[in-house]
């Protein structure tokens, strides 16, 4: 299983990769169902194998590229090199924002054609006048009541985690929301070059993976680029700083996977489906307009 795939559906290919559907795939639905599903949830039988997401929050194409062609980013280019790799792009949703993106991803539905209940609020920020206008840090708002990669997987015996704000049933969770808070802080302070925000949520996974092993799903979401995008510009120094953090962070992610081995004893990163992908992108921006004031 040794590919690297970049695009917005990644969790359900991700479930295709060892999914089977029981004999019933076509069945309705109990009514009871919060909404009707287009087909039930389906059983996981992977073996070995480990699907591991990594999204990079809103991951501006062009500066990653540039990025990408500069050498800046030496973890993923080593990766892209030595694995058969597919790449494409996606169209993100409305509103572009990783509050209705992430669950979307997760179970396959859109928000806006399903009436499924959004999380709360999208994340706004202020870029001329530094400052964050509202974000979301309600963990249990993203989990929707609608079978998804970690649902299927938790219902299915297998281990998963989640390095993110918010957090699904079923699923070890390692919240961000803390160092999100604080990196944003250091941010409105004019000290955001301290250190990345990314930095000790990964080292708490990396901690688990050697004392419980490697999850056989895992969902790691990178907050940073995001971040100095909102502050700085999609194309500034700060993001493509922000970018070979990232990469540094992956990379120690994916040396990890190397030296853990399967009951077989093969390396589980040979085992393992990365899919690399950003939730939703970033473009230059005039004047800060608050968009809720209109709805």
């Amino acid at each position: 299983m040794e590919e690297m795939l970049s695009l917005t559906s990644a969790a359900l290919l991700a479930m295709g990769l060892f999914a089977t559907l029981p004999p019933d795939a076509g069945a309705t639905p109990p009514a009871s169902d919060p909404a009707p599903l287009l087909a039930p949830l389906p059983a996981l039988h992977p073996g070995e194998r480990h699907v591991l997401l990594l999204m990079i929050d809103g991951l501006p194409v062009g500066p990653f590229e540039e990025a990408l062609a500069a050498h800046e980013l030496p973890n993923l280019e080593r990766l892209f090199a030595e694995r058969p790799t597919l790449r494409t792009r996606a169209v993100s949703t409305f509103p572009s924002a990783t509050a209705p993106s992430v669950p979307e991803l997760l179970c396959g539905r859109w928000v806006e054609l399903d009436d499924l209940p959004a999380p709360g609020a999208v994340h706004a920020f202020d870029r001329e006048d530094r400052r964050v206008v509202r974000y979301l840090t309600e963990p249990d708002t993203w989990n929707w009541p609608l079978p998804n990669l970690l649902k299927a997987a938790s219902r299915s015996g297998l281990s998963a985690v989640t390095v993110f704000e918010g957090r699904w049933d079923g699923t070890g969770t390692i919240l961000t929301t803390s160092a999100i808070a604080r990196a944003a802080a250091l941010e409105v302070l004019g000290a955001g070059e301290v250190g990345s925000g990314d930095r000790r949520p990964v080292e708490e996974l990396l901690a688990h993976i050697r004392q419980e092993g490697v999850p056989q799903v895992s969902l790691v979401v990178f907050n940073e680029v995001d971040l100095k995008g909102h502050f700085h510009g999609p194309a500034s120094p700060q993001v493509r700083r922000a970018l070979a953090a990232t990469d540094g962070l992956i990379g120690e992610i994916v040396e990890t996977l190397r030296r853990e081995k399967t009951p077989s004893g093969r390396s589980v990163l040979d085992e393992t489906a990365i899919f690399l992908f950003g939730d939703h992108g970033m473009a230059p921006s005039g004047r800060f307009l608050d968009l809720a004031d209109f709805f």
